[in-house]
């Protein structure tokens, strides 16, 4: 992940209004981490229901914003 959108996981992931909850077409519950500006900035794995999925954006959120950014762009 460039070192622009990891800063921006970081920056966006405490908002729960960034996180667009979605279904896949089997019926996985996934969701995507938007910017400020609607540009989507992360997509997480499909879960096998939706408190997995919600326990999963919870974590994000938790974690994101001090994680390390281990950027291989350079």
């Amino acid at each position: 992940m460039p070192r622009t959108a990891s800063i921006s996981v970081k920056k966006n992931a405490p908002d729960d209004g960034r996180y667009d909850r979605k279904t896949a077409k089997d019926g996985s519950p996934f969701f995507v981490l938007k910017a400020a500006n609607g540009q989507p900035i992360g997509k997480s794995e499909f879960y096998s229901s939706t408190s997995a999925m919600e326990n999963g954006i919870a974590s994000v959120k938790k974690n994101a914003p001090d994680a390390a950014v281990d950027d291989k762009t350079a």
